[in-house]
């Protein structure tokens, strides 16, 4: 009996995404690809734009309020990379070096 009969060798490095989130990654793809086109902005510039517009509908289905400050925060949430959902393509959270000023100057 052959081994690893109809199984790769090597186990996929790419794991299967639940539904919702690979249904966040086309529909972020589709957005980006139509919005570099039509207004000539950065793909950066669109996944922002996506991430806002896909929180603030969410917040409005759940009947929360919405207003300009709230957008203001989504897009510092996005740029800080601070975003715990998948699917949105937010960068890579940043961490700054935290500099120690010594207390005593040596003489």
């Amino acid at each position: 009996m052959p081994m690893n009969e109809g199984y790769s060798v090597m186990p996929s490095k790419k794991k299967a995404a639940k539904p919702q989130v690979a249904k966040r990654v086309a529909d972020r793809k589709a957005f980006v690809a139509t919005k570099t086109a039509e207004k000539g902005i950065t793909p950066a510039q669109a996944r922002q734009r996506f991430y806002v517009q896909t929180r603030m509908s969410e917040l409005k289905a759940a009947g929360k309020p919405v207003d300009a400050a709230k957008r203001k925060e989504l897009q510092k949430k996005f740029q800080s990379g601070n975003v715990a959902r998948k699917g949105f393509a937010a960068p890579k959270k940043t961490t700054k070096p935290v500099v120690v000023k010594p207390l005593y100057k040596n003489k």
